[in-house]
């Protein structure tokens, strides 16, 4: 698809697009129907890390009332090695959904960054 920009389409100083070139990249995505939502597995993945981070908080709440009500020193290390994978789990679940908000961002900024170079070299 070959479309013609004018001087006063391309990017200005700070790599901000003109209100056409807006316009045309907002076309062109709707062309490729990229759409703001996530996919199926994007929002499985995003939930899993959701539920391992909830899951964590869970078991470092467990755990410590369980090393409240232990007086033997053996068993709150036992507990405290059980807060300790907790905190794992928290971690993990908080990495997998950063890695996945970041995914979703990069898609877009690589889309947009292709648009601008195609609308750079005249709309080849």
């Amino acid at each position: 698809m070959s479309t013609a920009f004018s001087a006063d389409d391309t990017t200005t100083q700070g790599g901000v697009l003109s209100a056409s070139a807006q316009d045309a990249f907002a076309a062109e995505l709707s062309r490729l129907s990229a759409s703001s939502g996530l996919g199926n597995r994007d929002k499985l993945v995003r939930l899993l890390g959701l539920l391992l981070c909830v899951a964590g908080g869970v078991v470092v709440l467990l755990a410590y009332q369980g090393a409240t009500g232990a007086s033997d020193l053996r068993d709150q290390m036992e507990l405290l090695v059980l807060a300790i994978f907790g905190l794992l789990l928290g971690v993990v679940g908080i990495g997998i959904h950063v890695a996945i908000s970041m995914q979703r961002f990069l898609r877009f900024w690589l889309l947009r960054l292709v648009h601008e170079q195609r609308d750079l070299a005249g709309g080849r």
